[in-house]
């Protein structure tokens, strides 16, 4: 078989010079395989940054998950309860005889507790008697 030296050689019949786009394997020249390592390189570290990114962010956003989980236990526990212990003043009725003193709500006159006099609450007590006394 001889080798066409124009494009009209290779035709069978007489025709018009026609074109069609159709897809063929190209091999990579050392210079787009360089310009295409530099461009997988440049992605592998754009991906590794966004990793790195989002492993942050979905630590951040799972510590605050974790406190808006705590607080809405908090709260329906609170809701279940009805009620919570809270630091309230109240007033003190020391009652030696008895060795327990009591605590009144001033407002209501109400007593909220009684517990054993410590040993602090008899010193209070005979100073208080000792002062009595002096005047």
């Amino acid at each position: 078989m001889t080798k066409a030296k124009k494009l009209e050689d290779l035709y069978i019949v007489p025709q018009p010079l026609l074109r069609e786009d159709i897809q063929v394997e190209h091999r990579f020249t050392d210079e787009e395989r360089v310009a295409n390592s530099d461009e997988l390189a440049e992605a592998m570290r754009q991906t590794q940054d966004h990793e790195e990114k989002f492993k942050q962010m979905k630590a951040t956003m799972k510590a605050e998950l974790e406190n808006l989980i705590a607080d809405q236990n908090a709260l329906a526990a609170m809701v279940r309860k009805g009620g919570e212990m809270r630091v309230k003043q109240f007033a003190v009725v020391l009652n030696p005889p008895g060795k327990v003193k009591y605590f009144y709500d001033e407002e209501t006159l109400e007593r909220v507790d009684t517990v054993p006099m410590n040993p602090q609450d008899f010193q209070i007590q005979m100073q208080f008697e000792k002062e009595a006394k002096e005047d």
